[in-house]
């Protein structure tokens, strides 16, 4: 593997496990995961890694507990990497106040994310057909709302290339936008899966190195779909 991909590759090599949820997304962890986004920049000259989640933080009532993160590596702006960035993305629909304290009001129709109003499933069938098993049978939290909007509705979650590119302060273009992928494991135990050492990573590696999307070929069943990270969702 050359300079470039070594270059990659070290950014995410042997990271404190404490760390982890600062600069590398630790789905699941605190707050209750529900979808994510990895996208891949390059030129000859500038590379960057972004990965984006969305979160619900359930300590905090209402639409603020919807959260958007936001991790990137590259090697114009940061020589290391550097704290995650975190932003609340939901706002009141048109109808009023969305949730009551942590409960979905019931007679609203319409929540906002970012500039979209979306509608709001209210029948419990939606959940239910959508494997979403409601922690408490008569109301509907931020997160179960959160995952019965996807997948139709999670384009409105996502920065889009010009806001990423905007905060990097680089023009180059996209290689790679994933959707899924097999995210390394870094909390169940003693030894976390080290992202350096993962074969998403190392292919990324590889891509950037050679400007050549079509090295991106994982062998690993991907993992990212919210039902794989549940570990907090029934913690207090």
């Amino acid at each position: 593997m050359n300079t470039v991909a070594n270059d990659i590759i070290e950014r995410f090599r042997h990271l404190p496990k404490m760390t982890f949820q600062i600069v590398f997304p630790w789905f699941g962890e605190g707050f209750r995961y529900v979808d994510s986004r990895m996208s891949v920049y390059a030129s000859k000259e500038h590379w960057a890694v972004v990965i984006q989640v969305i979160s619900v933080n359930q300590n905090d009532p209402g639409v603020s507990a919807i959260v958007h993160e936001l991790y990137v590596w590259d090697n114009k702006n940061n020589k290391g990497l550097k704290k995650a960035e975190f932003s609340q993305i939901a706002g009141n629909g048109n109808e009023g106040e969305v949730f009551s304290s942590f409960d979905l009001n019931s007679n609203i129709k319409t929540i906002r994310i970012r500039n979209t109003i979306v509608p709001i499933p209210q029948s419990l069938e939606v959940y239910k057909k959508k494997n979403i098993e409601l922690l408490e049978d008569d109301r509907i939290l931020a997160y179960e709302l959160m995952r019965a909007l996807t997948p139709e509705y999670r384009e409105a979650f996502f920065l889009r290339d010009n806001e990423i590119l905007k905060k990097l302060d680089l023009g180059i273009p996209k290689l790679l936008q994933l959707e899924e992928w097999r995210h390394p494991i870094v909390y169940e135990d003693a030894t976390p899966e080290y992202p350096a050492d993962c074969e998403v990573f190392q292919l990324i590696a590889k891509v950037v190195d050679s400007l050549d999307p079509s090295l991106y070929k994982p062998t690993e069943k991907p993992n990212t779909h919210w039902s794989n990270w549940t570990i907090n969702d029934y913690l207090l």
